[in-house]
């Protein structure tokens, strides 16, 4: 979908970024180790949020960008 952005102004990126610290996460700790065993922080809800507007907004990031985790 990146040529999206060049043929319509229609910019279409992704955002991928695992786990993020949720009441669901937070509430089963033991049951949820399995999930993110290496991580030592996951992302706030309010963190993705921002990660997700600056990828919108800014033009650093072009449209098929998938930005992820890793």
């Amino acid at each position: 979908m990146a040529p999206l952005q060049e043929e319509f102004g229609i910019k279409v990126v992704a955002v991928a970024p695992g786990m993020v610290l949720t009441p669901f996460v937070v509430g089963q700790p033991r049951q949820n180790e399995s999930y993110f065993p290496m991580r030592t922080s996951l992302a706030t809800p309010e963190e993705l949020a921002e990660t997700m507007l600056t990828v919108v907004e800014s033009s650093e990031y072009e449209g098929g960008t998938v930005f992820g985790e890793n």
